[in-house]
């Protein structure tokens, strides 16, 4: 069955789903067919705040935005499949949709496009490994999926943990993060989804894996987590499931509370600013994206590389916690201005497509090193200061 609506506010679906919201928090919505062709100069191509991204096998790409779930297929046709926004969004090898949401995770079929609850507990947060409905999340961070439909979640070890004690001999923790980070708020664990399972990675003798303030994750071929820690470590690290040891690939973890800089360049030497959402390239290479300094990074070949942005770091007597000029430009990498970027997903092309969030439109760094607008912006409605 298809709802089939005039406009997307429609006064029926905005009660509808808001009647199923406040009882369930989050139900199955079906497919709607409101449907119009975008550019970057149309104005109802417009998308409120952006933030994650996914891209099928076709190329459609799938945005998670302020009003909801928009599909963008490659000539342009943009179409709302759901208003209701989800936190990340993953997609597999048959093109099927994942949604974090708080302590669940969703899934849409893209056959019918209806959504439909997946694993966890639709009303409280937890704890608990098992079977896909019985297994409980606390709350989600943020999805990776591998080349096998692997699905792995940083989840809150709130409901793992009572209290941080190293000596207790029953977690093996992120090494080298200072005391005052180690309250119990800051520690994820990654839990994994595989077979109609859910799972809490550990050690081979049992021990609860801890990583410290995650921004941000992926899984490389070997089954290794790489993990960014944005804000504290201002690192970007890989926990070898080999031996349950971590190295760090790109930044200085710790090193700067306040006033972060940006260097990039030499592994050994660079510095990273505040590393968030990654990603892994065709070649195996770490993609990440620093929000505060409007930045789209690259970690490969013993090097920090800037793929994209430009925005003039603040002085640190202006913001301690760091903060570059954000802006909105197209044209050549180097010289383009984003605005607090938050999600980012390849095609097949090898374009990076972009929810520029604070920007409120989606960008698309192309393979040559060109950036452009694929929705509507609207200078009004950007979050930009006057500098």
């Amino acid at each position: 069955m298809t709802v089939l609506l005039s406009k997307p506010n429609s006064i029926f679906m905005k009660g509808l789903l808001r009647k199923h919201y406040l009882a369930k928090a989050l139900l199955p919505l079906f497919l709607l067919s409101l449907s119009f062709t975008g550019s970057a100069q149309d104005p109802s191509t417009f998308l409120l705040q952006p933030r994650k991204i996914a891209v099928d096998s076709k190329d459609n790409v799938y945005v998670l935005h302020q009003g909801g779930i928009t599909k963008i297929a490659p000539d342009g046709k943009m179409t709302l499949v759901s208003d209701i926004f989800f936190g990340d969004i993953v997609i597999d090898s048959k093109d099927q949709l994942y949604f974090s949401g708080g302590s669940s995770i969703w899934k849409m079929n893209q056959a019918t496009g209806v959504i439909e609850f997946y694993s966890g507990d639709k009303n409280y947060g937890g704890g608990a490994d098992g079977k896909l409905l019985e297994a409980k999340f606390n709350k989600i961070q943020s999805l990776y999926i591998d080349q096998n439909d692997v699905i792995y979640a940083a989840d809150a070890a709130l409901f793992f943990l009572k209290e941080i004690d190293p000596k207790a001999g029953k977690t093996w923790i992120e090494p080298n993060v200072p005391g005052r980070y180690r309250k119990i708020e800051n520690w994820y664990c990654i839990r994994k989804i595989s077979q109609g399972n859910v799972s809490t990675l550990k050690t081979s003798d049992g021990k609860l894996l801890l990583l410290n303030n995650v921004t941000g994750i992926a899984v490389d071929r070997d089954g290794n987590v790489i993990h960014a820690g944005g804000g504290y470590s201002r690192a970007v690290r890989k926990l070898n499931m080999a031996d349950f040891t971590w190295s760090t690939l790109g930044g200085k973890p710790y090193k700067r509370e306040w006033c972060p800089v940006y260097v990039p360049g030499d592994t050994a030497k660079a510095e990273l600013f505040d590393p968030g959402p990654l990603l892994l390239d065709n070649k195996g290479a770490v993609v990440y994206l620093d929000n505060r300094s409007h930045r789209i990074s690259k970690i490969a070949d013993g090097k920090v590389i800037t793929l994209a942005g430009s925005g003039l770091i603040d002085p640190c007597g202006q913001n301690i916690g760091g903060r570059a000029r954000e802006g909105y430009k197209d044209g050549k990498s180097t010289l383009a201005l984003f605005n607090f970027p938050k999600g980012m997903a390849y095609d097949s092309k090898g374009n990076l497509l972009i929810a520029d969030t604070n920007n409120s439109c989606v960008r698309k760094l192309s393979a040559d090193g060109i950036v452009t607008t694929i929705t509507y912006f609207d200078r009004s409605k950007a979050l930009i200061n006057n500098y």
